[in-house]
């Protein structure tokens, strides 16, 4: 998590434009995620799942299940 963080405050400057604000307010969360992963705290994964989630939709990416194209057969994701 650690590495995330060091990458991420060296490639902020450099991110869109978008993107930029979440990534701070990412940077602000460090301490409180890195104390609670290394704590095993019962509160992490909720924490790492919300930044996932953030870092993804700030770049743009899609977040969750992508549905099957309309003429995909049952059972086929598409990927």
């Amino acid at each position: 998590m650690s590495e995330f963080f060091t990458r991420l405050q060296s490639e902020v400057g450099s991110a869109p434009a978008s993107a930029q604000a979440a990534f701070r307010a990412m940077l602000e969360e460090r301490d409180e995620m890195i104390t609670a992963l290394s704590r095993g705290s019962a509160e992490s994964p909720g924490l790492l799942s919300d930044m996932f989630v953030s870092y993804r939709t700030a770049m743009g990416e899609p977040v969750g299940p992508i549905p099957a194209p309309a003429d995909a057969a049952p059972g086929d994701t598409g990927q």
